[in-house]
């Protein structure tokens, strides 16, 4: 009678084994151009919303090509992209507020989600996530190099 269930272990251990292989198999950033699927080092990967975000984003469009994605990585084409964002009020709470956490927990329950549009030149092979600020009356966005830390030149086109 062990002998059945060790049979029965193995198979259930083989179909678990390709399920894992063939739901990995569509992972990686989501394409945000027409055309083949290129590799990393081809196109610039961007992580809309990074652990050390202040506030959340996000993406509705990119190059003019509708999306709505808060969590996936975005594959960019190489070169000057213009990206649709919503601003919103950082998903992560603690309990324990620092008065600038208050402050901004207060402003966000009066004004609410913003939106703007930025432009910036992306890179090959490069990495970036955004950063940004709704304290201010004008909301400030950059986009950063995860490879060097620095910021990118952004340009917020509106508001």
């Amino acid at each position: 009678m062990l002998k059945p269930r060790l049979a029965e272990t193995r198979v259930f251990f083989a179909v678990s084994v390709v399920f894992v292989g063939l739901s990995m198999a569509g992972c990686g950033p989501i394409q945000t151009f027409d055309g083949p699927r290129l590799p990393n080092d081809q196109v610039a990967i961007l992580t809309p919303n990074s652990l050390s975000a202040q506030i959340g984003f996000e993406v509705l469009s990119v190059d003019g090509r509708p999306f709505k994605t808060q969590d996936s990585d975005l594959a960019l084409m190489p070169g000057e992209c213009v990206i649709a964002l919503e601003l919103t009020p950082n998903p992560v709470h603690t309990i324990d507020k620092s008065p600038l956490e208050a402050a901004r927990d207060e402003y966000f329950d009066r004004v609410g989600a913003r939106r703007v549009t930025i432009v910036f030149g992306a890179e090959a092979g490069h990495r970036y996530f955004l950063q940004g600020s709704m304290l201010t009356a004008q909301p400030t966005v950059q986009v950063i190099d995860r490879a060097t830390g620095r910021p990118v030149p952004t340009r917020i086109v509106s508001r």
